[in-house]
């Protein structure tokens, strides 16, 4: 795009003007990559039921859960909420 094209202005604000008239109908696709590439992609939260399983080297006996409430050692209590 030579200036001629751009109005005799430089590419910097050709650009800035075009994305905010793109920006004032709704399209903010410009902003967006320069905000990704300033600060990255936003991470997106995992959404869903998180289950952690504990395997262990030998079968715990119910001396491993002394001064547990008694559902912990039949692996009732549910940590989901």
């Amino acid at each position: 795009m030579s200036e001629e094209d751009r109005g005799g202005k430089n590419l910097a604000q050709a650009l800035v003007e075009k994305a905010y008239a793109m920006a004032l109908k709704g399209d903010f696709r410009f902003f967006k990559e320069v905000i990704d590439r300033l600060d990255g992609p936003i991470k997106q939260a995992a959404e869903g039921e998180l289950r952690i399983m504990i395997e262990y080297a030998e079968e715990p006996t119910n001396a491993d859960f002394a001064g547990y409430p008694a559902e912990a050692a039949s692996g009732a209590i549910d940590r989901t909420t």
